[in-house]
């Protein structure tokens, strides 16, 4: 497979426009999305303001039903910021650089394991599609931009949602946001005392609110890391379809990762009536397709987590 090395910032520009067909095929549930709750996303848009994001009720009300799925590529940038000051010039010199090749085929067995079960359209973006080579730079860039990081398996699911929804460069800059942020950057760094802390918090988290399901996983011998680790390490984009995981994007992204967390209580009791054996429940753990996106999100509007324990699950005190 011919693989370019780079591509200078006109060329992205080009990139950009020639790809907006593919995003209107393919953007995640544009066609069903309400054009009145469009035109409030449009307005939020035009009067955007990071400071005053979370204390906005039209926003928190839309949210609902998530951003328009037309809007995310302009909305998403500007709700997540650049905060590590990411350049395009910075982003063009790290592009630039040779592939290793060892980390180039990782990448390709990797989108290839990643999408290969994927029939919504996705799949044909990514697996010898137009969008093959931008998944490539976007990741051979992050592991020249974090060597300490590097590359590791699963990043093609983020890195797939976020080509979907936004542009080549912004996805690269939210990418390195989201990688490097608490509470995934313990994942991503193999940090097995964070990690460990972080777990045992989500243990008493749910010990405490949902004790009837932490008796059954206690009695399957099911640990929170069997799930949570791939959870978090895709950022539920394995877990779910990419209508779904844009719609938790969105709420991760304007009212923080606390939303993870609620998420994962979430899943636990839609599925609470299905763990019916150990390998069952492993099953639907790692896939639990069976949820109802509507389900799912009026579960997580309705779950609460207590301030300390959510400080602990996020900081790994």
């Amino acid at each position: 497979m011919s693989i370019k090395r780079s591509s200078s910032p006109q060329q992205l520009k080009q990139i950009d426009q020639n790809r907006s067909h593919n995003y209107s095929q393919h953007t995640p549930a544009t066609k069903n999305y309400n054009l009145d709750l469009r035109r409030q996303w449009e307005i939020i848009l035009k009067n955007y303001s990071r400071q005053k994001i979370q204390s906005i009720d039209t926003i928190k009300l839309c949210m609902e039903k998530g951003i328009s799925p037309a809007l995310r590529k302009q909305l998403w940038p500007k709700i997540i910021g650049n905060q590590q000051s990411i350049t395009e010039k910075l982003f063009e010199k790290f592009s630039q650089m040779p592939i290793d090749d060892a980390l180039l085929n990782e990448i390709l067995q990797d989108i290839g394991r990643t999408f290969k079960e994927n029939q919504s359209g996705i799949d044909k973006l990514f697996i010898h599609g137009p969008q093959t080579e931008e998944m490539i730079q976007l990741l051979t860039s992050f592991a020249r931009y974090r060597p300490d990081i590097s590359y590791i398996q699963g990043m093609t699911y983020i890195a797939g949602i976020l080509l979907v929804n936004t542009n080549l460069f912004n996805s690269f800059v939210i990418f390195c946001h989201v990688v490097t942020a608490a509470p995934l950057i313990p994942i991503f760094m193999f940090d097995e005392e964070k990690k460990k802390a972080m777990f045992y918090n989500f243990h008493v988290l749910l010990k405490l609110q949902q004790p009837e399901i932490y008796k059954i996983l206690k009695k399957y011998e099911i640990s929170c890391d069997i799930y949570l680790n791939e959870w978090f390490l895709t950022l539920y984009a394995k877990a779910f379809n990419e209508d779904i995981v844009s719609r938790l994007w969105d709420m991760i992204f304007i009212e923080g990762v606390g939303i993870m967390w609620r998420c994962a209580i979430s899943i636990l009791r839609l599925l609470k009536n299905q763990f019916h054996t150990p390998e069952y429940s492993i099953k639907i753990l790692k896939k639990p397709s069976m949820i109802k996106e509507d389900d799912l999100f009026k579960e997580i509007v309705l779950s609460q987590i207590p301030y300390n324990i959510m400080q602990n699950l996020i900081y790994q005190e």
